[in-house]
């Protein structure tokens, strides 16, 4: 028996694994240039999940790049985020066993705790598609 992960009720399940967004939050706090901020998403369409990993850059890393905001033609247009979105996606593959799509985003983008609980999980899945 291993120490406790995580709430039952912050565990998704996605193509067959169990996994909490404390687990993302552990990979995300390895990675240069990206915030402490990020938001888990999960959606389906027809039978397949899709869990998708909103990061947000570091303040001080896109007022290096230049960039106000980030977009996917800002992503596609540097190496150095499309090298850091890459290493995002293969090291929760590598830790969580789950290919995850990772998304971009600018410092501020995600929302903030406003005094109750930061919610870093949106399950957007439905019972019966």
């Amino acid at each position: 028996m291993g120490p406790i992960v995580g709430r039952a009720d912050e565990m998704l399940i996605s193509h067959g694994v169990n996994f909490f967004h404390t687990q993302v939050e552990d990979v995300l706090k390895e990675l240069l240039h990206i915030s402490s901020y990020y938001q888990v998403t999960a959606t389906r369409t027809g039978s397949m999940d899709k869990v998708e990993v909103s990061n947000e850059l570091d303040e001080f890393y896109m007022h290096t790049l230049g960039l106000s905001e980030i977009t996917e033609e800002s992503v596609v247009q540097h190496e150095s985020l499309r090298q850091l979105r890459g290493e995002c996606i293969k090291k929760i593959k590598d830790n969580i066993g789950l290919s995850m799509d990772v998304k971009l985003v600018a410092y501020g983008a995600l929302p903030r705790s406003e005094g109750g609980k930061l919610s870093r999980i949106k399950d957007l899945r439905t019972v019966y598609s």
